[in-house]
C-alpha cells in the first residue's frame, strides 16, 4: 500500500481517495497502524541521532577550548620561545662546521 509514499510527487489526498476505494477498513486501519509505527521509529532514530551529534559538538567544543587554553598558556609561550633559541644556537653551530 505505501510504494508511492517514498515518491516526490506523491499527493496524500490521491493517495487516501484511492485506498478508501480499493480497501475494506481493516486493511486501512493496518496501515494507519503500520505507518504510525514507522513514524514513531524514525522520530526515535532522529532524536537519537540529535542528541548523539549534540554529544559530539559538546566534547568538540569542550576539546578546542581546552586547547586553546592550553596553547596560550604563559608555560607554553616560554617553551616556545627556548625551542627556537635552541634551534637558532643548532643553526648556528650547523653554520659554523659548514
Amino acid at each position: 500500500m505505501s510504494a508511492s509514499l517514498d515518491s516526490e510527487k506523491f499527493n496524500p489526498r490521491h493517495h487516501f481517495i484511492g485506498l478508501l476505494q480499493k480497501h475494506d477498513l481493516n486493511p486501512l486501519i493496518n496501515e494507519s497502524n503500520h505507518l504510525f509505527s514507522e513514524i514513531k521509529s524514525i522520530d526515535s532514530d532522529l532524536n537519537t541521532l540529535v542528541y548523539e551529534n549534540y554529544t559530539k559538538f559538546i566534547s568538540a567544543t569542550d576539546l578546542t577550548h581546552s586547547i586553546n587554553m592550553s596553547l596560550s598558556s604563559d608555560e607554553i609561550t616560554n617553551d616556545l620561545e627556548d625551542l627556537k633559541g635552541n634551534l637558532k644556537s643548532i643553526n648556528a653551530g650547523h653554520q659554523e662546521i659548514e
